[in-house]
């Protein structure tokens, strides 16, 4: 064909970020407990819901979300203001749900009047000006086959608004003119003071105990508890001299390999190897470039592997041959 080498529209790198998100978000998801519903057309604000399911049916609890995703590896995402006082107002619960592309990781938060508040510290939606507010992600709000846990934050969600809404009826009816802001600002008030006491109760209990715990079972359990993280420091020290040896060290895919050799070398879970590699990077041995970290102090790396080399620690020639 004449014209078999023009360029056609394909898919923008936004679409395919939608695309990977959605995707993840329904894998951690259980059919069988909730379904994950996409608006087909642009919605202002919101993106879908969540249904959440029960073996007798539909529990007709929702959960309404803007989806958003990331191919950085981040645990954050900035909020328009708009959608934070779309949040504010609603009667119903909107949470933003974040996916971080490269960890495979959903993130959710509850944007509630009180969050908007507390967390966010805006006091006043009125005189509040910037474009966006910047919200992070905790690693204790994941989707990750607990859909029960997020069916009854919508649960709680709804009592709290159906009180509201009761509150605001009798002061009519009572000929009180209470405004639902006026309640939604005393509730917001009620929450936060009852997180503090319940943080003080808790703080109470434990100081207020009888000293049952004796100096003999304390220092066993600390010893029980060094015992866990002895190796820590060898292990970082290892890995680090490591990611010398095999650079280019890559996290993604081109240095899987070498990464799987070395877990099983080292003998260490997945989940401790990306401990062992945040620690080296937030204390400024390692650096990092997208998914290239690199030894900041190439020196020390060597000194390292010398000092392996000498106690008999590491064989070298064992270990060229075990990653060539």
């Amino acid at each position: 064909m004449i014209n078999e080498k023009l360029k056609t529209k394909g898919r923008s790198p936004t679409d395919l970020i939608e695309e990977k998100s959605i995707h993840i978000v329904k894998s951690k998801l259980p059919v069988r407990e909730a379904q994950f519903i996409l608006y087909p057309e642009k919605t202002p604000n919101i993106d879908g819901h969540i249904e959440f399911y029960n073996k007798n049916g539909s529990t007709t609890v929702r959960l309404y979300f803007q989806l958003k995703g990331s191919q950085r590896d981040i645990k954050h995402y900035d909020c328009t203001r708009e959608f934070i006082n779309y949040c504010y107002m609603s009667y119903d619960p909107i949470f933003l749900i974040f996916v971080n592309i490269p960890q495979q990781e959903v993130y959710w938060e509850h944007i509630t009047q009180t969050y908007i508040t507390s967390t966010l510290g805006i006091e006043n939606l009125d005189v509040f000006h910037q474009k966006t507010k910047r919200i992070i992600f905790s690693k204790e709000k994941v989707i990750d086959n607990n859909a029960k846990t997020l069916e009854e934050v919508c649960r709680k969600h709804h009592e709290n608004v159906a009180e509201i809404i009761k509150n605001v009826k009798e002061a009519k009816n009572r000929g009180e003119g209470v405004s639902r802001q006026k309640l939604i600002n005393s509730k917001i008030k009620e929450d936060i003071s009852s997180s503090k006491q319940e943080a003080i109760s808790t703080l109470q209990q434990v100081t207020s105990q009888k000293r049952g715990i004796s100096t003999n079972v304390f220092d066993c359990l600390k010893k029980k508890f060094s015992a866990l993280i002895s190796d820590i420091p060898n292990k970082l020290m290892f890995y680090y001299a490591f990611v010398y040896m095999l650079k280019p060290f890559y996290l993604d895919q081109r240095g899987e390999r070498k990464r799987r050799k070395l877990i099983d070398l080292m003998q260490i879970t997945a989940t401790q190897e990306h401990f062992i590699i945040e620690s080296l990077i937030n204390s400024n041995f390692l650096g990092r470039i997208g998914k290239l970290i690199f030894v900041i102090k190439k020196e020390e790396a060597i000194s390292i592997i010398n000092n392996y080399i000498d106690s008999g620690q590491l064989n070298l020639e064992e270990i060229t041959g075990l990653f060539s």
